[in-house]
């Protein structure tokens, strides 16, 4: 097996579980009321944040959201990276084309699209969790 197909195979791999983890960080958040990057701890006492709102959570569910926030945005950096490794490898390849789905230009595509959707999901919770609290 050679380094293209590790990269994109890791590619593979990798994409739907960052997606996974993310999607399920901005769930959790979302039902609990925040992000413990946007909280604060005042006298032992811990709180999620959303803008202005703030709830209160258990020390252990604090620090297992800011945890999970730090792997989301790690694996969002690793994946983001094995992309481009993967991309360079099929750009300087000088093998003729043969079909592959992972090497495709399609599934290079899908990738970069969905990468950027979830960045754009990941940007705007905060916004659409504080709009719907309006109401």
């Amino acid at each position: 097996m050679n380094k293209k197909n590790i990269f994109s195979i890791a590619v593979a791999v990798m994409l739907p579980l960052t997606f996974i983890n993310g999607l399920f960080f901005l769930l959790i958040s979302a039902l609990k009321g925040g992000m413990a990057f946007n909280g604060k701890i005042v006298r032992g006492q811990y709180y999620l944040g959303e803008g202005e709102i703030f709830t209160e959570v258990s020390s252990a569910f604090y620090y297992f959201n800011f945890w999970h926030g730090i792997t989301v945005v790690a694996m969002m950096l690793f994946t983001f990276g094995l992309f481009g490794v993967d991309n360079f490898l099929q750009k300087k390849s000088s093998t003729k084309y043969q079909f592959d789905p992972l090497k495709s230009k399609n599934y290079r595509i899908m990738t970069l699209v969905l990468c950027i959707i979830f960045a754009i999901a990941v940007t705007l919770l905060p916004f659409v969790v504080q709009f719907t609290r309006l109401f």
